[in-house]
């Protein structure tokens, strides 16, 4: 219930989304998408000190979040060409699409479930005030140069992806919502215990599958991917 009203949410109110970051200043926009990120918690953290914290007024405010999402894609869709040389927006937008489901679908729970309920209604608070404070501050675009110069010029991802096969990568971040759904019900059915071996067991028996039934060996021997450089 509580995922279904965030996605409502952001059906909703995307293509009002769309219309504010053509009409209005998109800092405007975004530290008012911020703000209702800050309040959000602070609300689901009242409640939950006053024991009237359920599951319907978690939807509610999953739903205002959402809503919040439809401003914020697309003001900050608009905002990195901004930001960026021509050149650099695609590798921009390939790092970007890759954080942040890294973030919210594998490091944010991982944290959450670690938390009593008030510390992680605190930590989004002051993650998000954060934010807001750098949006009202005026120091966006120098932050994001920061982090931008860190993560691209310095090379630390690209060294890191490297050693990853890319379309297995995002496979696994296609798969890692299904996989996370499908993680309760089996450890439930079979035990905690059962469902280890399994994850640990099935991934290298797939992969041996998938290399003799379609025969990747010997498809790499006829189509190398690295190949000599020609003579010009």
């Amino acid at each position: 219930m509580v995922a279904a009203a965030t996605s409502l949410g952001l059906v909703v109110a995307v293509l009002l989304g769309g219309v504010a970051a053509d009409r209005f200043p998109k800092r405007t926009v975004l530290i008012g998408v911020e703000s209702v990120r800050v309040v959000v918690p602070v609300l689901a953290g009242v409640l939950a000190l006053a024991g009237v914290l359920e599951i319907r007024q978690l939807a509610a405010l999953a739903f205002v979040v959402g809503a919040a999402g439809g401003f914020y894609y697309p003001t900050w869709s608009a905002v990195v060409p901004a930001l960026l040389p021509a050149d650099e927006l695609l590798a921009a937008n390939g790092i970007e699409g890759m954080l942040r489901p890294l973030a919210q679908q594998a490091a944010g729970p991982a944290l959450a479930g670690v938390l009593l309920p008030i510390a992680a209604f605190g930590l989004s608070t002051l993650l998000w005030g954060m934010v807001v404070a750098s949006l009202v501050l005026g120091v966006t675009d120098a932050a994001a140069m920061v982090i931008w110069g860190t993560l691209l010029q310095r090379r630390v991802p690209t060294h890191l992806l490297g050693r990853v096969s890319s379309l297995d990568f995002f496979v696994s971040l296609a798969l890692m919502p299904i996989s996370m759904a499908l993680a309760g019900p089996v450890g439930e059915r079979v035990g905690i215990p059962v469902t280890f071996v399994v994850a640990a067991v099935a991934p290298p028996v797939l992969a041996v599958v998938a290399l003799l039934a379609w025969r990747l060996p010997r498809d790499e021997l006829g189509h190398p991917l690295e190949r000599a450089p020609t003579t010009p």
